[in-house]
């Protein structure tokens, strides 16, 4: 009596009962039968497994150099009579060599010897060494850009940031050589003109604050910030740095708004307005110059007039009309008066010392 098979032993295909082999891989009903036998004759033991599991235990062993076989191919190839595993190989290994031959054709890639790659080890991921981090570079102080003349005047050209600038031929007079240049008056449609000058301006006026940032001779720095911290609120510090319009300004907005907190009337009735007002310019300017001395980027009258005293004419009048007579030669004579008038100080101090 033919046993009722329901599913195919070697591929687990499930099987009809009009089949007379398996759809899937081909096996007849007797040999299937005899597999069965076999198998409830013996039990496969832990240490020798079934004929299938061998079968796929040596498809899985032939896996040699990264080569995939696939079952369906292996199937097939049994239909047909041949050694299933050795046809599959030798077509694998065929496709193989075809790569590699056509991979052979292409320009062989040179070696770099600075990454140290060699042509064998392309394809293959490279870990370079991480670059050291350079040590950080302290930023150079910015240096005011200007152009000497043959006269030794300072010259800041605005032609980049102008439109009208050197459209006329520049006129030379004596008027002109003496420094007395006066302005062109413009007219009120002529906002072009007012937003060229505002422009040039704006640009010298740059240049100029960074070289008045430079502290002067015979002022301290450290003294600067020692007063500025005990005594700022009063501006001393500025009376001390020469920068008396600043100084006189900070200790009126003090004095000013000690007097309307003092006096009950004036606090009544302007108490918040005027005297919290002056009071909280006074602090603002305070703590603004405290912070200036401390990154060094504080502005010194003395350094910025010393600058604007050695630009041309041309140049001084566009930054205002105040600073046309602002002569390099008048300058040096008030400076030098200035450092004689210090040196004297130290030399009768230093007599007293030695005394």
């Amino acid at each position: 009596m033919a046993k009722n098979i329901l599913f195919c032993p070697r591929c687990m295909n499930r099987v009809k009962k009009s089949d007379t082999k398996c759809s899937k891989c081909g096996l007849t009903r007797e040999k299937m039968e005899e597999m069965l036998e076999k198998k409830s004759s013996t039990k496969p033991s832990k240490e020798e497994p079934s004929e299938v599991l061998k079968e796929e235990k040596q498809v899985v062993s032939k896996e040699d150099g990264g080569i995939k076989i696939d079952t369906g191919v292996l199937i097939e190839k049994e239909k047909e009579g041949t050694p299933a595993i050795e046809s599959v190989l030798e077509e694998e290994e065929k496709k193989e060599k075809e790569k590699s031959d056509f991979s052979s054709d292409e320009p062989e890639k040179k070696s770099d010897p600075e990454s140290g790659i060699d042509s064998s080890e392309v394809g293959k991921v490279v870990f370079e060494d991480k670059k050291k981090r350079h040590k950080h570079k302290s930023k150079l102080k910015e240096e005011p850009k200007y152009t000497v003349d043959e006269n030794g005047d300072y010259n800041i050209d605005t032609s980049d940031v102008t439109f009208l600038e050197g459209v006329e031929a520049p006129t030379y007079s004596v008027k002109k050589a003496r420094g007395e240049v006066k302005e062109e008056k413009l007219k009120w449609w002529e906002i072009y003109k007012w937003a060229d000058r505002m422009l040039a301006k704006r640009k010298i006026m740059k240049e100029v604050n960074k070289a008045s940032t430079k502290t002067p001779f015979g002022i301290s720095r450290g003294v600067m910030i020692f007063l500025c911290i005990f005594f700022g609120y009063m501006g001393a510090h500025s009376l001390y740095g020469k920068n008396y319009k600043r100084g006189f300004t900070t200790m009126g907005l003090f004095i000013t708004a000690m007097i309307v907190v003092s006096v009950p009337v004036l606090y009544k009735y302007v108490g918040i307005f005027l005297g919290g007002g002056c009071g909280f310019v006074a602090v603002a300017i305070w703590v603004y110059d405290l912070v200036m001395l401390v990154i060094n980027k504080y502005k010194y009258r003395i350094s910025k007039e010393e600058f604007i005293s050695n630009l041309n004419v041309e140049t001084r009048a566009k930054i205002g009309k105040k600073y046309v007579d602002l002569d390099r030669s008048a300058f040096k004579d008030k400076e030098r008066a200035r450092v004689e008038k210090i040196v004297r100080k130290r030399d009768k101090k230093n007599k007293h010392e030695r005394k």
